[in-house]
């Protein structure tokens, strides 16, 4: 399937979906477009890209340029000139970021309510809520508004919370890398500045 197939499978979906409170940030349309036209030129280019043309969601406490990091928390926003590390490599080998997802405010939640952003509420019932902190993201991933990747910094345990809410399975196998690139392992001190994350 071609990248620009895929896009425009995701943004029909988000406007069937009715979870807006899902999304903190989605990139204009044109920009999407523009990014799996560059994909698919590669592609037929001769390009190998693993990835090309999968459209994944960023959870709004790592970084993406070009979109604020918010955490859940408006007057905490900022812009940043660059994309976590996780993010230029899942771009690198051809995936395509559709937008921000919400979390509980500063990824400290487990329910999916506390956001200004509003609720996450279930993808399978809109009267129940969704478990959180990676809220959002599990919700978008559940409706299969895309590829079902999202990139998460998790913290406490909160993105199984809302995994198992959705019944979802997921790999959180590595938190950042060394100077070659390499990834490592997960520590478990709780400290994000290696991937450009948001603490918790």
């Amino acid at each position: 399937m071609r990248a620009a197939d895929r896009v425009a499978h995701a943004f029909a979906s988000l406007a069937i979906e009715e979870r807006p409170e899902a999304w903190i940030a989605v990139r204009p349309r044109a920009d999407v477009d523009a990014d799996a036209g560059a994909v698919d030129r590669r592609v037929r280019d001769g390009e190998s890209l693993p990835l090309a043309g999968r459209v994944f969601a960023v959870k709004d406490n790592i970084d993406v340029a070009g979109l604020p990091t918010t955490a859940g928390c408006p007057s905490y926003a900022y812009h940043p000139s660059s994309s976590a590390p996780v993010v230029e490599r899942l771009v690198g080998a051809g995936a395509i970021v559709l937008g921000k997802t919400n979390l509980d405010q500063f990824a400290t939640g487990l329910v999916g309510t506390r956001s200004p952003y509003g609720a996450v509420r279930s993808a399978g019932d809109a009267e129940r809520i969704s478990g959180g902190s990676s809220s959002g993201s599990a919700v978008a991933v559940a409706l299969g508004s895309f590829f079902g990747v999202t990139v998460l910094a998790p913290a406490f345990g909160d993105q199984m919370a809302a995994a198992l809410a959705r019944r979802l399975v997921g790999d959180g196998g590595a938190d950042g890398g060394d100077d070659e690139g390499n990834l490592r392992p997960r520590r478990a001190t709780g400290r994000w500045s290696d991937s450009r994350a948001v603490p918790a």
